[in-house]
């Protein structure tokens, strides 16, 4: 876990996030507010409703395994 922030991936939290309604269950559309809010690449869930969007703008929506796989490609 630690080589997570030593490659730059980081936790950060936010106040203001904007409106969406994106996830067909919408208890979950604020991980997507979020990840708008703060400019992420990525939210990483495995809540079905919030993974079937797979893509919001520029932000991927993936399982835990999948994002494991996308960090483990990634070279020093």
């Amino acid at each position: 876990m630690l080589k997570l922030f030593a490659t730059g991936f980081h936790i950060v939290f936010t106040t203001r996030t904007p409106e969406v309604h994106v996830v067909s269950d919408p208890d979950d559309d604020k991980f997507i507010a979020c990840a708008i809010a703060l400019k992420a690449g990525y939210v990483v869930s495995g809540d079905k409703a919030l993974v079937a969007v797979r893509q919001y703008q520029e932000i991927k929506i993936v399982t835990p395994r999948e994002f494991l796989e996308i960090i483990g490609s990634l070279k020093p």
